[in-house]
Formats: C-alpha cells, sequence, structure tokens
C-alpha cells in the first residue's frame, strides 16, 4: 500500500490506521467506456441501468458524497448530537466513524471524504478535517488563524480546497481557497473577488464560480491548477471536474457543457444540472425541479457522448424521485431516491427512502450478490 499524506504535521494528530487503498480495484479494470446499448440489450434483469438499494445500516439518515473506483461508497450521517461519516463495500458492509472534536453536537458536519478516509467540512462554520479515527482538527492560516468557512473536498493527496476566508480579511468577499499540510493556506482566486470552489480532481484542479452565486445570474466560472494557477473561464459555473480534465458546468446562458480535456465543448441536455463527470466524458445530470417520469424514470439521467440521454429508474416504487450524485470510470452511479411529501401551502419536503447503485449488469458483481 503505498504512503499517505496525513494532516498530522500542523494538527499533530495520530493516524491510526488506513481505510483502503484508494486506487485499489476489485476485479479488472475496464478497458473502455461501457457501451449502455450493448449493456441494455445484455441484461434479462433490468430496464435499462441495473439499480440497487444498498444496505447502509446506522443511526440518522445517510448522505452520499462518491463512489470509489473500487466500488466504496462513501458519505456522512447526521443523527442527533452524533455528526458521523461512513464507507459501504460489499465485503466489508458499513462501517462508521463518529466525528470527533472540533464538532460539538450536531455543529460539525462533513462534506467530503477522501479514500484513506480522511474526512472534511465545518464546524459552525469553521473549516475542519478529519481523520480515519474521527480526530478533527480547525484549518489555520499564517499565525494559527482559524480558516472562517467550509472545506468541500479533499483529494489522495490530502489536498484540501474549500471557500472562506481569514479574520482580518475582507469577511464580504469570501473565496475559494487550498490547504494541504505542507503548503498552508492559500486563496485560489485574485484580491477583491468573490467566488467558490465546487470539485477538485486528485491533480489538485480546481473549479468554480466567481460573482454571484445563482443560476442565471451575471458571474463567471474559474480553473485552477497547479500548473497554470488561476484563469477565467468566461461566463457561467464550473460545476464538476474528472481526473483527467473534462469539466460539467453550464455557460453564461445557462446551457449546460461539457468541456473536454482537448478544450472541446458540448451541449449538454437542458433542464438538468450537472453533479459529476467521469474520465470518459459520462455526466451524471440531476433534474431541474425534479419530478417523477410519466414512463417510469426518476427525473435524473446520465450522459453519453456517443449514446446521449440515458434516463434513470428507481428501485423502490413508492420512492419514484432520484438524486445521484457521483460516477466513475466504470460507469457506477450513486445517490439516494425519496418520496415527496405535500403539505398544502408548503414547499416540497423529499423524504430520504435508500442508498442507491445504478450499474450495468456486468459491473453488478461489484456491489451485489451474483
Amino acid at each position: 500500500m503505498r504512503a499517505r499524506s496525513t494532516l498530522a504535521a500542523v494538527a499533530a494528530l495520530a493516524i491510526t490506521g488506513c481505510d483502503g487503498s484508494p486506487t485499489g480495484n476489485v476485479g479488472s479494470e475496464p478497458t473502455g467506456p461501457v457501451d449502455p446499448m450493448t449493456a441494455m440489450a445484455a441484461s434479462t434483469s433490468c430496464s435499462g441501468r441495473c439499480s440497487f438499494v444498498l444496505n447502509v445500516s446506522g443511526a440518522g439518515q445517510p448522505e452520499v458524497f462518491r463512489v470509489t473506483e473500487d466500488a466504496r461508497v462513501q458519505g456522512r450521517r447526521d443523527a442527533a448530537g452524533a455528526p458521523s461519516v461512513f464507507t459501504w463495500s460489499k465485503s466489508g458492509g458499513t462501517k462508521t466513524t463518529t466525528l470527533g472534536e472540533p464538532a460539538p453536537g450536531a455543529g460539525g458536519i462533513a462534506l467530503n471524504r477522501n479514500g484513506w478516509g480522511q474526512s472534511v467540512g465545518h464546524s459552525e462554520y469553521r473549516a475542519v478535517a478529519w481523520e480515519p479515527d474521527g480526530t478533527g482538527v480547525y484549518l489555520r492560516g499564517p499565525n494559527q488563524v482559524q480558516v472562517i468557512g467550509v472545506a468541500t473536498h479533499i483529494n489522495e493527496n490530502s489536498v484540501i480546497v474549500g471557500t472562506g476566508y481569514l479574520p482580518g480579511d475582507n469577511s464580504d468577499l469570501p473565496r475559494a481557497f487550498r490547504w494541504h499540510y505542507q503548503d498552508g493556506f492559500q486563496y485560489l482566486l485574485p484580491a477583491n473577488t468573490r467566488g467558490e470552489a465546487f470539485d477538485m480532481n486528485s491533480s489538485g484542479a480546481v473549479v468554480g464560480s466567481l460573482g454571484k452565486h445563482f443560476r442565471g445570474a451575471s458571474s463567471d466560472w474559474f480553473l485552477w491548477t497547479p500548473a497554470n494557477g488561476f484563469q477565467d473561464m468566461g461566463g457561467g459555473r464550473g460545476l464538476a471536474i474528472s481526473d483527467n480534465g473534462h469539466i460539467a458546468g453550464y455557460d453564461g446562458g445557462g446551457v449546460n457543457f461539457l468541456r473536454t480535456p482537448q478544450g472541446e465543448t458540448l451541449a449538454l441536455p437542458g433542464g438538468y444540472l450537472a453533479k459529476d463527470v467521469n474520465d470518459w466524458g459520462e455526466v451524471v445530470l440531476v433534474g431541474n425541479g425534479i419530478s417523477a417520469g410519466t414512463d417510469g424514470t426518476c427525473g435524473s439521467a446520465v450522459w453519453y457522448r456517443e449514446y446521449g440521454l440515458q434516463k434513470l429508474r428507481s428501485p423502490v416504487p413508492d420512492a419514484p424521485l432520484c438524486f445521484p450524485v457521483s460516477i466513475n470510470s466504470w460507469g457506477d452511479v450513486v445517490g439516494t431516491v425519496a418520496r415527496e411529501i405535500v403539505q398544502e401551502g408548503q414547499p416540497k419536503i423529499f423524504q430520504h427512502a435508500a442508498v442507491v447503485v445504478w450499474t450495468w449488469k456486468n459491473n453488478a458483481y461489484r456491489f451485489v450478490a451474483q
């Protein structure tokens, strides 16, 4: 197992064990994109993608972060007074870690986890990182000043990004930042520029937004890379970036796009919002104003350059709404399904029903007994 970076150099935390190699794979590596039409034709047990409910045990409602290359599902639970993170796998079931200080009561919340089991988030709007054993530390800048804001992503090299500021800086302009135990704290955006980080890949490239923070507003999106630094990419918002540089988002006119590593820009279907993209350029899309389709689909989809839009279905009959959040290079998609609770005069309420994986039949062995 290769060595893991640790947050301990700054926080003086002990590393108590490894949550498994983030680069290991179950079975053979895929040799190319999975052909969805072939997979659908070969499947005798499911319509379109196979979908399975995962038994993510434990107290509190689970929220999913991502699916790893080796078919582990990571997420969090927010049980009252005991916030926690979990990793689910077919072989090991659910392994839950309670988040320790700094996470007073329900004030601590994790937003992302890497393959080593390190997690990031915030505690009462102060950026926090947690080791695999749940031991936490506030992220700090020069002179040990706490970072005010949220840490949103951590990659396999323990690089952390988020949105916030240091006390004494202009608190009206929270900015995307980067933190690493060796490099410390740095802003990713120019001075006096408001913006937030939305995603980061394994090489440390970051995408996000500049300016106003709501869809349709006049704002730009940015790309930051270790090699080239900050780049203003024009109108819109960069929402997701894959390890090899595919970027999904929407432009200044609100049109969804996929930008390839070669710089080609492709239009994606309207009526959706991109949640994730993998190295093949396959994009997970969640429907705007999500509602179940009359054809049995659940309001969300996966887009393929070769085959277009493939709508997802819920495996839970009374929970017809899908909220997929992550896709890996095998084409496995994870998320949750929910039911809508209607109360007169009240906004929509979505009640969580189950954690679900959508996968092709030939990959199902990675998640369920065959």
